[in-house]
């Protein structure tokens, strides 16, 4: 005697596919992307501090070197943005940056923010000597690591 019909094995083979996508992307959003997170915490934890803030420096000084990958409306007259999406980042990034493997890189007049993960956003910024906006930084629950770093996530 059979258990199930025609009918229900059609309906079997053809939700199976849906059911399996389903699960892959419910275990992409639990698993995937907090652990992507945490290793872009890792990454930028475990950088020297120094090393970094001169690095954000050293780009702001050679902010015309580098190309723009968004458009100009999306960003101020003079900034730049590297998107790891559109291109590598080039060689000409510090390597210290580099070796964060980067989701984008925004080049203000007075700062440098570096997204290594989104989404949980996890990056820093890099100002210029004096340049720190209190009120800014705070705002988006930047956490002050030295006169100049400042470490995000969130």
């Amino acid at each position: 005697m059979k258990k199930h019909g025609k009918a229900w094995w059609l309906g079997v083979v053809i939700l199976s596919p849906f059911a399996l996508f389903f699960l892959y992307n419910v275990i992409g959003i639990i698993v995937y992307l907090p652990a992507k997170g945490l290793i872009a915490t890792y990454r930028i934890y475990s950088a020297d501090r120094v090393a970094l803030l001169q690095a954000c420096r050293q780009m702001l000084a050679d902010r015309d070197a580098y190309r723009n990958d968004w458009p100009e409306w999306r960003l101020a007259a003079g900034n730049k943005a590297l998107d790891s999406e559109k291109g590598e980042i080039p060689p000409n990034v510090p390597a210290i940056i580099r070796q964060m493997k980067p989701r984008y890189i925004i080049i203000k007049q007075d700062h440098v923010l570096v997204m290594v993960h989104a989404p949980p956003r996890t990056g820093f910024i890099g100002c210029l000597e004096g340049a720190d906006d209190l009120e800014w930084l705070n705002r988006i629950g930047a956490q002050k690591w030295t006169n100049g770093l400042w470490y995000f996530d969130h």
